[in-house]
């Protein structure tokens, strides 16, 4: 019960959760945590090399990207890294998503994320994490599914909490 009252509780604010202050952020969407999470990226991917082809995307799905604001600064970080990283930076293609339009329509529109959308190094789709099994991505039309991609998948929960109970036993 308490899930679908957040879904609905974000499908109905929309950006709006984040931008008037109801729902806190900072400390979970700063260029310090972005720059964090891209330095843990590096290393998995470091751990990884032997394994990925170089040749075919790599692909980071944000699971509940919400603003969109740490999305934008994990790329821009792993940007920034773009010499260490260990796998070209070309073939990364950031992938946020979100179960509700709103949120979707405010990235495609954000100037800030347009130079990384024509790149190529960021997609987005409606995902919910909840009961979706495939990803459609908005721009390329390429569509993820368990076997139907090379390298691994990298999974980001920043933001996305999923609160279970369950009965005594």
């Amino acid at each position: 019960h308490l899930w679908k009252l957040m879904m609905s509780f974000y499908d109905r604010k929309g950006i709006d959760s984040w931008s008037s202050g109801v729902v806190p952020h900072f400390i979970t969407s700063n260029s310090f945590i972005g720059k964090a999470y891209a330095t843990i990226l590096k290393g998995y991917l470091r751990d990884l090399e032997v394994q990925l082809d170089p040749s075919q995307p790599l692909y980071i799905i944000e699971l509940g990207s919400g603003s969109g604001k740490f999305g934008y600064y994990m790329l821009n970080a792993l940007v920034k890294m773009k010499d260490t990283l260990g796998f070209p930076i070309e073939r990364i293609c950031y992938v946020m998503t979100d179960f509700t339009e709103s949120n979707f329509n405010y990235w495609e529109e954000h100037p800030q994320l347009k130079l990384f959308f024509e790149s190529g190094q960021l997609e987005s789709a409606i995902f919910n994490a909840a009961t979706d099994t495939t990803i459609t991505l908005a721009h390329s039309g390429v569509v993820l599914s368990p076997g139907s991609v090379t390298n691994p998948i990298c999974i980001v929960a920043n933001y996305l909490v999923r609160l279970r109970l369950y009965p005594n036993p």
